[in-house]
């Protein structure tokens, strides 16, 4: 894990991210006691670029964030008028609107409110998407009753709107609209339908991949193709339902371990035959002294072997929070010396030792870990010296035969390696 932001409020509900083009990172959620919706841009090193917060409401709803190719940021929300606010508004920016409604607000890149747009009636946003033109699509649920999705033009226009609805929306290649049990076409019209699920993402030719938590309590990822029929399914070590995400022919799926107060979360990458190609575990739910409920329930991007997620921990009141996962064998790049021969490791693959030499820059200690593909580290030692070179030999006899990540981290650089035991 490269880092982990929180939202810093009391009481945040689950986060939900998006990244622009230029690697910075949006988290969106709501805030209770009191109210209010809030909207963090962080930059690619985990540092707070700027935030906003929208309030006075009782009971908001956050329906997530996404980011156009310019890097302005949308998200959406409803809000419900509260007792200690008479006049019936909520500021959004510097300006007050009424309460009750649901909104769809844009951002510049610098964090400014550009317009502020509703569809004029009460309604609850579930979740949110954008398409390679600045559409963007709502889904949720009308006060009265009944789902919708409504979609809005780059300018906020709503120019469709159509009776469906659920807790998650995923769009193909083609613009085509998928929700958990239902392919829509573009222009609105319903192709198939298959048995409602949990949590589901479309790649970018219409297949489907489904987290689900059976009633049994078993949970499962199945794929379904672009007609709507079963292409595999199994079962799965986790509890599924929480968040999916497709990219180029890879799935990648978060999920939640352990029972009781001590859960920890989960990522499985798999290809899209279902093969499994790495997990990462955050904790051990047996450590009586983990505190928190970790559940990766946001949204997951994964580009360029950097993966972000966002979901909320939880002890006595959630708090919303923001990751940074490498994925195993990607370098991160050195700060001062940007020569990618600066670090090598040799013999790679190996049965027992590996020698690492590190053309340094500055004078620094630096810290050697290996971690598993569990994501435990099982090798760390601190290395003091004062040269221009370092070479390091760690013992490795013994390990499992598999794949492990090198990870090397200074003040002044931060790497990491793909080592293989055989």
């Amino acid at each position: 894990m490269q880092w982990m932001q929180t939202a810093h409020y009391n009481c945040s509900t689950v986060g939900f991210s998006a990244v622009d083009l230029n690697g910075d990172i949006y988290l969106a959620g709501a805030i209770s006691g009191p109210a209010a919706m809030y909207i963090h841009k962080y930059a690619p090193n985990g540092n707070l670029i700027w935030s906003d917060t929208s309030g006075t409401t009782w009971g908001v709803q956050t329906g997530g964030v996404v980011v156009d190719d310019s890097g302005s940021a949308y998200t959406c929300f409803e809000t419900v008028c509260a007792s200690y606010n008479p006049s019936g508004t909520i500021r959004i920016g510097n300006s007050y609107y009424p309460s009750g409604l649901m909104y769809l607000v844009k951002y510049s890149p610098a964090g400014q409110v550009i317009w502020v747009k509703s569809q004029g009636n009460a309604s609850t946003p579930r979740a949110m998407t954008i398409d390679s033109n600045g559409f963007i699509y709502v889904t949720g649920q009308w006060a009265g009753g009944g789902w919708f999705i409504t979609k809005f033009d780059p300018a906020g226009n709503s120019v469709l709107s159509i009776p469906y609805g659920s807790i998650c929306i995923s769009l193909d290649g083609a613009n085509n609209i998928y929700l958990p049990g239902k392919k829509i076409d573009p222009s609105g019209n319903l192709v198939w339908t298959s048995p409602p699920v949990a949590m589901m993402a479309a790649d970018s030719i219409g297949n489907t991949y489904v987290s689900d938590q059976g009633a049994n309590g078993v949970s499962s990822l199945t794929k379904v193709n672009m007609n709507g029929q079963v292409a595999w399914t199994f079962t799965v070590p986790y509890q599924g339902g929480c968040s999916v995400y497709c990219s180029n022919n890879s799935v990648y799926v978060g999920g939640a371990y352990g029972s009781g107060t001590a859960i920890g979360m989960c990522m499985y990458k798999y290809d899209s035959n279902g093969n499994q190609l790495w997990n990462w575990l955050l904790a051990d739910p047996t450590n009586l002294n983990y505190p928190y409920h970790y559940t990766p329930r946001g949204k997951i991007k994964a580009e360029n072997g950097i993966v972000y997620f966002s979901g909320y921990k939880q002890m006595q009141c959630s708090e919303a929070f923001l990751v940074k996962l490498l994925e195993p064998g990607i370098i991160t790049g050195l700060i001062n010396n940007k020569n990618s021969d600066a670090i090598s490791v040799s013999p790679n693959p190996s049965s027992s030792f590996f020698t690492i030499n590190i053309k340094k820059v500055e004078n620094d200690p630096i810290s050697i870990q290996v971690v598993d593909a569990l994501g435990k580290i099982v090798y760390t030692k601190q290395v003091s010296s004062f040269g221009t070179e370092i070479n390091e030999t760690i013992d490795l006899t013994g390990f499992p035969k598999g794949v492990y990540v090198l990870e090397l981290n200074s003040p002044h650089f931060k790497q990491s390696r793909k080592l293989i035991v055989e």
